[in-house]
């Protein structure tokens, strides 16, 4: 699975709710709040290679960590237009500060959190282990199914990872 599969879904960013609070956010540099190009560079160290998803409220791309040996890394930019824009960056933070305290082989670690303001348009990024892969989305445009004893080895580790999330204290839950 992709990112898109592991944690760095679509909708407003905050696919996980809890009380966690938010800290440690580093300011950008203003920019421009469009979608990212291949060749852009987001606080002067994530290199964006290619998108790799869309959601309603942002976009997940493949980058580059330049200042970690070129490591490659998804990089979820949400932007936080509008009346519920200012909700979707909270989410968005809420999730991120959630993420960051998760350690499991099944969950993808967070390196980082960023957020800028450009032209009254909040705009913030999760930087998080890429998982090389194909999407669901592929598989079920190539009509690629599973085999039993794969998708038994799938159910198990899904499991494994909501047995993960719902012993910590307080629980984590997944909106969607």
């Amino acid at each position: 699975p992709t990112p898109a599969g592991r944690g760095a879904g679509s909708g407003p960013g905050g696919d996980i709710l809890g009380p966690v609070p938010v800290d440690g956010l580093a300011p950008l540099p203003s920019r421009s709040p469009r979608a990212l190009a291949p060749g852009d560079v987001v606080a002067g160290r994530y290199r964006v290679v290619k998108p790799l998803g869309r959601g309603s409220f942002g976009h997940t791309y493949l980058a580059v960590d330049t200042a970690a040996g070129d490591r490659e890394v998804a990089l979820k930019q949400l932007r936080a237009e509008g009346e519920g824009g200012w909700k979707a960056l909270e989410l968005f933070e809420r999730e991120a500060a959630a993420l960051r305290s998760l350690r499991h082989h099944g969950i993808p670690e967070i390196f980082d959190h960023l957020r800028e303001t450009a032209d009254g348009v909040a705009i913030a990024y999760l930087v998080m282990e890429y998982v090389a892969g194909p999407t669901l989305e592929l598989r079920i445009e190539e009509h690629a199914g599973l085999d039993p004893a794969a998708l038994l080895r799938l159910a198990l580790g899904l499991l494994d990872i909501l047995e993960y999330l719902h012993a910590r204290v307080p629980p984590v839950l997944h909106r969607d």
